[in-house]
């Protein structure tokens, strides 16, 4: 795993950050909890540091659980054996979910760092900021033709203002204050709008140092305007297209393209697949590893959505008279999924009266509904895609 995991850094790396790479292992066995893993959010993360009688943190605030563990658990050690704001965490790999994950340190050849400079602002050149070029995410699951991959790194290519956020969000490094005092701002008054120039001039200083280092990097403006038009050919050719807005409006000037940032709130997010989801992730498989009851931890806990229809519709059937109940179900469905929700609501309902269950075939958006002559009669309706 981790020559493979090595191997799309140096893909990515030979590119100048300009392809795209995976690495696939093998899938998960259905109904079980095997398949290989990766502990960490991405391939290359700085560490975290948390510091002695003091909230902060030296480092990356959001990897200091993981460098805690690693330290603690697996005995990994700083470079040079002291804590340091640019250190690369190690590798955590699980081949099989019953046994230890091993620890690998990542070679410095396959990690391309990015130093951050200002074209104009030698204060802020000064500060000794840097980023890593490749963002490689390692904390995703990958489903396609019924199989669950849970460990399919791949990377892609930075967005400008990814990095600025990881460079100044107050829960990340949190570095508008140095900025703002690089550029001579009064910090003391909001009113100044001292974060959002600092936030500017690091989006300047970030999109400069890429360009400078000749690595792939794509600038807010255009990476909206291209995912705009991208959109409405989908909604032309497909007909739907989902998607979540605040995953894709812009954190810097999002108004600048007002038509992305008023059109694009008509978003319906639902699950479409082949697709991502989030693994469970390292806190998870820690806790069945270790845990009294681990070989009973599901690896990825659903709801069970049959047991909570049916306990919704039982409820309200007893408050209902029986005598005059006729119930309609109707479905439609692609890979069986709705068909067997729609039988299990009929099962329950048996009591009440007769069900019909109907399919309605095609694969848009379905309803089903209680429907009576009681004008007393709640009426419960859903809607969902087949493939949801």
């Amino acid at each position: 795993m981790f020559e493979v995991c090595l191997e799309v850094l140096e893909k990515a790396a030979v590119s100048c950050v300009t392809t795209a790479n995976i690495a696939v292992f093998r899938p998960q066995t259905p109904g079980t909890n095997d398949g290989p893993r990766v502990w960490n959010n991405q391939l290359i993360r700085y560490a975290g540091y948390a510091q002695p009688d003091s909230d902060k943190v030296l480092g990356d605030p959001a990897e200091a659980e993981f460098t805690e563990l690693v330290m603690k658990e697996f005995g990994w050690q700083p470079p040079n054996g002291t804590p340091g704001r640019w250190d690369i965490l190690p590798l955590l790999l699980q081949a099989e979910p019953d046994k230890p994950p091993q620890l690998f340190e990542i070679p410095s050849q396959y990690v391309v760092r990015v130093p951050i400079r200002h074209p104009t602002n030698e204060r802020i050149s000064a500060l000794g900021l840097q980023w890593y070029a490749v963002p490689a995410v390692s904390c995703l699951e990958l489903s396609v033709g019924g199989l669950t991959y849970t460990a399919a790194p791949f990377n892609g290519w930075y967005a400008d203002t990814e990095i600025v956020r990881n460079l100044t969000d107050t829960n990340r490094l949190n570095l508008c204050p140095e900025i703002a005092a690089c550029l001579g701002l009064e910090t003391k008054n909001d009113t100044t709008m001292w974060r959002d120039r600092a936030i500017v001039e690091a989006n300047v200083a970030v999109m400069h140092s890429f360009r400078e280092a000749g690595m792939g990097m794509v600038d807010h403006h255009t990476l909206m305007r291209n995912f705009y038009n991208w959109w409405h050919r989908e909604k032309r050719t497909r007909g739907y297209s989902p998607g979540n807005w605040k995953w894709i409006i812009t954190p810097v000037s999002p108004t600048a393209n007002i038509s992305c940032y008023l059109h694009l709130n008509k978003m319906t997010e639902y699950t479409v697949k082949p697709g991502y989801w989030y693994a469970p992730g390292w806190r998870k498989y820690w806790k069945a590893l270790k845990g009294p009851d681990s070989a009973a931890a599901p690896a990825h806990a659903k709801p069970d959505m049959k047991s909570m229809l049916s306990t919704t519709l039982t409820a309200k059937l007893q408050a209902v008279n029986a005598d005059k109940l006729q119930i309609v179900l109707a479905f439609a469905t692609v890979t069986g999924n709705t068909q067997q929700f729609a039988e299990a609501i009929a099962k329950v309902t048996e009591h009440a009266g007769t069900a019909q269950v109907r399919c309605k075939g095609g694969t848009g958006h379905i309803m089903w509904g209680l429907n009576t002559d009681s004008d007393t009669m709640p009426e419960i309706q859903a809607c969902g895609h087949s493939a949801a």
